[in-house]
């Protein structure tokens, strides 16, 4: 089944709506129609298996047919303080890190790091972000 991950506002008592327009995409890319299967994570404890009734350019509406507590997430939590490292390899790092399990990322900058100023930083975090939800997807 593919997985979706949703905001906790978009989870109600008995649907989701998925409203993050790069859910959305990925949706309309696998081509599925509604009544069709889809497993939706709330991003911390729980995953939603669901059957999609409606797709449209806004959203995707889903009806909650079973709610189970992650069976990916970890018994022990993992925080990676990482020294941001140049461009590219920062983004394998939370790549891989995530596969992995880690659970929270938190770039530090350090005397020796290339990106001296945070503007670079935060304009890069939308990105870092996308990157490690991609993962968890993956890897469950």
């Amino acid at each position: 089944m593919r997985r979706f991950i949703a905001a906790a506002e978009e989870i109600e008592e008995k649907r989701v709506i998925l409203r993050d327009p790069d859910e959305i995409r990925h949706v309309k890319v696998l081509r599925l129609r509604p009544g069709e299967h889809v497993i939706v994570s709330d991003g911390s404890m729980f995953e939603y298996e669901c059957r999609i009734e409606k797709i449209g350019e806004t959203g995707v509406e889903a009806v909650i047919l079973d709610k189970q507590r992650s069976a990916g997430e970890p018994a022990q939590f993992i925080d990676l303080y990482q020294a941001v490292p140049k461009h590219p390899k920062m983004e394998t790092v939370i790549q891989k890190s995530v596969e992995l399990g880690v659970s929270a990322i938190y770039p530090i900058l350090s005397s020796r790091t290339l990106v001296l100023q945070k503007a670079d930083v935060d304009k890069r975090q939308s990105r870092w972000q996308r990157i490690a939800a991609e993962a968890t997807k993956q890897c469950r």
